[in-house]
């Protein structure tokens, strides 16, 4: 019985050893299993993390690439436009000079002319059209003039310094034109006595500063000038122009 007994309460301590072995062997091997699976998904979460912040600053650099990038094109669409503004000023310059020296050339030859009157007509804002003041004006000029000869007259076209200067020389131009038309048309004095240019604002006789110094600006300066021998025109044939009809043979 004692030897049954002994024999039983060894076999029992073996099962029990065995299984407490059985176990820790088992806990061991799981362990050696599982841990690398484990630190690859903590690596594979730590890269996740790496890869999301190098998306986010890869983000951000290229939103910075883009802001950049507006900047300069808006920085060279200034300097473009700049420059396309500043050869628009440069030719309108230069034309304004070419302007100038054609009249000067085609007044040259009335070296000896000098002038003996002088008027100035106005002009509403951005307009071109006469009023019926400047056209009592003219009347009154063509009329003095009607029977003279040896003179020639010049119109300066002006403006104020609003527009552009684009805008201003060819604004000007058209209202010292539309002063030779009136001369020649209700005047009846010959167009080839007319000389005109527009000056823009680049000659004003007050200050654009003010109101009424802009309203003195939109104007067109008329200028009368006479040579030596300047005599009383000789009435025109029967039937004959009054611009190139004289009886020049009698005036001689």
């Amino acid at each position: 019985m004692p030897t049954h007994m002994n024999q039983y309460w060894i076999s029992i301590s073996l099962i029990y050893s065995l299984g407490i072995s059985v176990s820790c062997v088992s806990k061991s091997y799981v362990r050696q299993q599982v841990t690398p699976i484990i630190e690859k998904v903590n690596l594979g979460e730590g890269t996740a993390k790496k890869a999301s912040k190098i998306k986010e600053v890869d983000t951000g650099v290229q939103h910075n690439l883009e802001v950049q990038s507006a900047r300069d094109d808006r920085v060279a669409y200034l300097v473009d436009s700049a420059a396309q503004k500043a050869a628009k000023a440069q030719q309108t310059g230069e034309d304004a000079a070419r302007r100038v020296a054609d009249l000067a050339s085609a007044i040259a030859k009335y070296v000896d002319y000098q002038v003996v009157n002088q008027v100035s007509v106005y002009f509403d804002l951005g307009k071109d059209t006469l009023g019926m003041d400047s056209e009592r004006k003219l009347d009154d000029l063509g009329f003095q003039f009607s029977n003279v000869q040896n003179y020639i007259i010049t119109v300066e076209g002006g403006t104020d310094s609003l527009g552009n200067q684009e805008h201003n020389h060819d604004l000007s131009s058209r209202r010292a034109d539309m002063v030779r038309q009136y001369l020649t048309a209700k005047c009846h004095l010959p167009s080839f006595r007319i000389h005109t240019i527009g000056l823009g604002a680049d000659r004003p006789i007050a200050s654009n500063d003010t109101a009424s110094g802009r309203a003195q600006n939109r104007r067109a300066n008329i200028q009368i000038w006479t040579g030596p021998g300047a005599t009383e025109r000789v009435k025109p044939k029967s039937g004959a122009s009054t611009d190139d009809g004289y009886d020049r043979e009698s005036a001689r």
